[in-house]
């Protein structure tokens, strides 16, 4: 399923479409047919092609793009945006900033995500990662979740009748493969990417914030950096990360899973714990 395809004047969107035309993929370049779905027009392909990204992409994926563009004012992000010269098709596109929002509902193998990334920013263009927790976010990390969370990553609770969530989190992490541990969502505003100031980020930070700073050139309203900068006027904030700080230095990495678990109950379950992880929630800066 796709939103654009080519016809004899050039790309053409789905809902500019006729139903009689001849349309061919943006990527495989085999023939298309509009299709009317039950809430987005879109092509699909006549005949199978499941090398093609765009051939398997689901409603879920378009919808999910069409959510993020509508966050925008119009003309500002361009979807399924081609870049010839890589051979890759951008989900949604801000030229603006130069960046690149990539949608994931489905698995994808580590060193096609390393390629992505690569092949963006040799043209000078971001990518930013965005994991429907549906797929994601689990117990156990999926093979390139590690990857994703070293690049900027936000995860999706997708909601199909209403706006899709955006959102960042806490967590905890065991030897890289199991979430022993995450916080309340921390609704990220993608509308609002700001220059990484690394020399403000408070030296206390949890080490997910610290990789960040050191690493990431942006990060977006709502997410663990800007919740750090403002950690330095919010004692509540402040406090918040300090328990979370105690709580990853003393994650319990050569342990066995029931001495994990037994870790787990001791200290996240204290109320006066949830109390302040839902008050860091609420915190709207």
């Amino acid at each position: 399923m796709t939103l654009y395809a080519l016809n004899f004047e050039g790309i053409i969107s789905a809902a500019e479409a006729e139903n009689k035309g001849q349309y061919r993929c943006l990527e495989c370049n085999l023939s298309l047919q509009l299709r009317q779905g039950k809430r987005q027009k879109h092509f699909y392909h006549t005949k199978r092609s499941p090398q093609c990204r765009l051939y398997s992409k689901s409603e879920a994926h378009l919808l999910l793009q069409l959510q993020i563009q509508a966050l925008f004012p119009k003309g500002e992000i361009f979807l399924e945006r081609p870049f010839p010269q890589i051979s890759r098709l951008a989900d949604a596109c801000w030229e603006r900033h130069k960046i690149i929002f990539e949608i994931q509902c489905s698995l994808l193998p580590l060193e096609e995500a390393q390629a992505r990334v690569q092949d963006y920013s040799s043209l000078g263009y971001i990518v930013i990662w965005l994991l429907d927790d549906r797929m994601f976010n689990r117990s156990i990390l999926r093979p390139a979740e590690s990857f994703f969370r070293m690049q900027i990553c936000y995860y999706i609770h997708y909601q199909k009748a209403s706006s899709s969530l955006f959102y960042d989190q806490f967590d905890l992490i065991q030897k890289k493969k199991k979430r022993l541990k995450k916080s309340s969502r921390l609704v990220v505003q993608l509308t609002e990417p700001r220059q990484m100031p690394k020399a403000s980020i408070p030296m206390q930070s949890l080490a997910q914030i610290t990789q960040r700073s050191l690493s990431h050139p942006l990060f977006f309203h709502g997410d663990l950096v800007h919740k750090a900068l403002l950690s330095k006027k919010d004692r509540s904030i402040a406090f918040a990360m300090k328990n979370w700080h105690f709580l990853e230095r003393d994650l319990p990495d050569k342990q066995n899973f029931s001495l994990a678990t037994d870790w787990s109950k001791k200290y996240f379950l204290h109320p006066f714990w949830r109390f302040f992880e839902w008050l860091l929630q609420k915190i709207d800066a």
